[in-house]
């Protein structure tokens, strides 16, 4: 094939293999037979380099036609270039200048300084005889003896096997039309043969071509017009015969990170290849850049994602715990004091939000012992906001009494800043609120009467349940944090429950019948609350016992477990 352009597209399997510049679509060999002088920029180079065929098949100095490719140009872009010869079916063609033996083991030698990466033979017989054999063995033994590769070209399908052992690829089809499998001769060596076709017109159908190579598993293609000039759709070929998925863009949500691509995803980071990390999400645990590459069907890889610096939070855990008892203060110059907390409560929903813009970033429900946890929670400014959840609604704390309307009585008649024993903080105060609206007044008061004196009916919960939602403001700055959240229901201002009412589950895991056997029972509340109304009613507190007077009888509390009422009442 004197004057011929050809594609290779080789294989990575064999020892003959090389690799290719782009594993994303068939291995291109272009061949130009253009003269173009490498020693300036010119037109053919650009094409050429655009397109970063495996192999060029062109015509160097030293070559047959001594041509103006410089290898120099193109194998540092990883181009292997081979330069044209001619073997005249060994010798025998042209004549002593162009293809007789001495002077093609000069052109190999000159083929060897030009820097070129091998030799392309063309004409070469099929079936070459015993002298055939010498003349091939002795460009082959050149080329090897000088470091160069050499592909030979017989042109037919149909070929001497030993031929196979004395190239690197051998062309046998210059009329390949994308559809046939590799024949008898072939098939031994798909992925070293090269088949080729000219009189193509159009890069879509030039597609066809190398795309049918490579489905019948032929190592290499090329299509085009004519084997002395580049076509000028040679770019859109490229293109069309690219298979490289696109690339992915990866977002940080919720400091999880996740890919645009649905599949085919593969994460890395600094450190490299992240074993295993192939899904769509993938949640860091080291702080490092992250980026993924994408790859498909074809074993194609996309380019590298944009990166994302990501830095390995710290973890925030605490418990959920019911806040401690408040003690008023004994005199209107002393301040109310707290008992310590005793009570973990476990299904506190905790969430953690954004501060200001309070977007739930993460959340987590708090276990039987009032455990939770949020990890890898950068450096800023968040908000814990917490409610305990209920799925009885009807659920509530066991210490809302008279005690408690007693001690917002006095609160809301007296100016706090003279008498600030039954001013308690602002958690407590938010308890007290129970119909939310900022202020305390008579309307909570009355609420909290209501559902005292009738306490399982659902009609008259409080509107916003009867738990209230806290907030906690927190800064992470370097360290992990551990943070108790003291929550309270609604209405025990005193924070005196210890125990769930209408609940089967106790903060101290003790079981107890739904009822009869709360700390306080139906019949507690209806007296005292009776009581309360005819004024007839007084409560101290002493140490830890609760002593409760009703005129001149009382009734003792001790260790929060018995009591008596006088029968009369």
């Amino acid at each position: 094939m004197k004057r011929t352009c050809l594609l290779l597209i080789f294989s990575l399997t064999t020892i003959y293999a090389h690799t290719q510049i782009n594993l994303c679509r068939p291995g291109i060999c272009l061949i130009d037979y253009n003269y173009h002088d490498d020693s300036s920029p010119n037109a053919d180079m650009a094409a050429i380099k655009a397109a970063l065929p495996d192999i060029l098949i062109d015509n160097t100095p030293g070559g047959y036609w001594g041509g103006g490719c410089l290898p120099a140009e193109y194998t540092p872009l990883g181009i292997q270039v081979f330069s044209y010869i001619t073997g005249g079916y060994e010798g025998t063609k042209y004549g002593t200048s162009e293809d007789a033996l001495s002077a093609n083991i000069a052109r190999v030698d000159q083929i060897a300084i030009d820097g070129a990466t091998g030799v392309f033979l063309d004409e070469v017989s099929s079936h070459p005889n015993s002298s055939g054999k010498a003349y091939i063995t002795a460009i082959y033994n050149e080329c090897l003896l000088k470091g160069l590769k050499l592909i030979v070209n017989p042109g037919v399908s149909d070929f001497d096997s030993w031929l196979m052992s004395h190239c690197d690829y051998l062309m046998s089809n210059e009329e390949y039309n994308g559809t046939r499998a590799p024949t008898v001769s072939e098939s031994p060596f798909a992925d070293r043969i090269l088949v080729v076709s000219q009189g193509i017109n159009s890069a879509s159908a030039a597609a066809s071509v190398s795309e049918g190579a490579q489905t019948n598993g032929f190592g290499f293609s090329y299509a085009c017009h004519e084997y002395v000039s580049l076509p000028s759709w040679l770019s859109n070929y490229m293109v069309l015969i690219t298979h490289a998925p696109p690339s992915a863009a990866i977002t940080i949500n919720n400091n999880m990170l996740q890919s645009s691509s649905s599949s085919g995803n593969q994460w890395y980071n600094d450190a490299g290849i992240i074993t295993g990390a192939t899904s769509q999400s993938y949640l860091p645990n080291a702080s490092s850049h992250y980026y993924v590459i994408v790859h498909n069907s074809y074993g194609c890889s996309s380019d590298t994602s944009n990166i994302i610096y990501f830095e390995t939070g710290h973890t925030i855990n605490g418990k959920t715990r019911y806040a401690g008892k408040a003690i008023p203060g004994n005199s209107t110059t002393s301040c109310a004091s707290y008992n310590s907390t005793i009570y973990n409560i476990d299904q506190v929903i905790v969430r953690l939000v954004s501060y200001p813009g309070r977007n739930e970033l993460s959340r987590d429900t708090s276990d039987p012992s009032g455990n939770f946890q949020f990890q890898n929670t950068p450096d800023g400014t968040y908000i814990l906001s917490y409610k305990k959840y209920t799925l009885d609604t009807m659920q509530w704390g066991n210490g809302i009494d008279a005690i408690d309307v007693s001690l917002l009585k006095y609160y809301i008649g007296v100016d706090t800043l003279n008498d600030g024993s039954r001013c308690f903080s602002g958690k407590y105060k938010k308890a007290a609120d129970v119909d939310n609206n900022t202020m305390i007044n008579a309307i909570d008061i009355s609420r909290i009467k209501a559902k005292i004196g009738a306490p399982y009916n659902a009609t008259i919960n409080f509107p916003k349940g009867n738990w209230m939602t806290l907030d906690t403001v927190l800064n992470v700055a370097g360290t992990d944090l551990n943070i108790t959240l003291k929550t309270l229901c609604y209405g025990d201002y005193n924070a005196s429950s210890s125990k769930y009412i209408d609940s089967a589950s106790l903060w101290s895991n003790n079981k107890y019948l739904k009822q009869v056997n709360s700390i306080f029972g139906q019949r507690f509340y209806e007296t005292i609350y009776g009581l309360f109304l005819k004024n007839e009613f007084i409560q101290e507190n002493i140490e830890y016992n609760q002593i409760y007077y009703i005129k001149n009888e009382k009734c003792i509390f001790k260790s929060l477990n018995t009591f008596f009422i006088p029968d009369h009442y």
